[in-house]
């Protein structure tokens, strides 16, 4: 009789083992407080982020955004000035073959005109320069976001709290 009740033993002791095992096991029911998410697209570790540190990630990621915007306007109006400079040329290139080399006032016209596409060019290559360096500066932002912001975890219900502003 000893031998059954051990073995009657042995046999509840394994059922309350395996369902222990099983509740351990079983997954975790997600509350929105667990819920984690990323503010890139790489891959995530490290400590989460704070609040505050999540509320600094988004501002900055906001402000990129829109700084990237007006980049892309700069770029796109110095593309219609360039655009714009060469039809100049051109104009100034055929008006150069046909210029009455005989008329002092048509030689006087044909400088101004040449002068003032030549200060245009100054000034888009002054314009052009600034945009390099304020796009160069952008992406050295944007890459220090990435390290610091990007590829960390933070928790779904601090961005709903910021979000709402809190």
């Amino acid at each position: 009789m000893g031998a059954m009740i051990r073995a009657a033993l042995l046999v509840a002791a394994t059922l309350c083992a395996g369902a222990a095992l099983a509740q351990a096991q079983a997954p975790k029911m997600v509350t929105p407080a667990d819920r984690i998410g990323t503010l890139g697209t790489g891959k995530t570790g490290g400590k989460l982020l704070t609040r505050e540190e999540l509320r600094a990630c988004m501002a900055t990621q906001t402000r990129h955004k829109s700084e990237r915007e007006a980049l892309s306007q700069r770029e796109k109006a110095l593309d219609k000035q360039r655009a714009e400079i060469l039809a100049e040329g051109e104009a100034i290139t055929a008006a150069r073959d046909t210029l009455d080399r005989t008329s002092e006032e048509a030689i006087k016209g044909f400088n101004e005109r040449v002068l003032a596409r030549d200060a245009r060019i100054d000034d888009y290559n002054r314009r052009n320069a600034a945009l390099v360096a304020d796009a160069t500066a952008w992406q050295a932002a944007a890459n220090q976001w990435k390290t610091q912001c990007g590829d960390r975890r933070y928790r779904e219900d601090d961005e709903i709290a910021i979000q709402r502003g809190k």
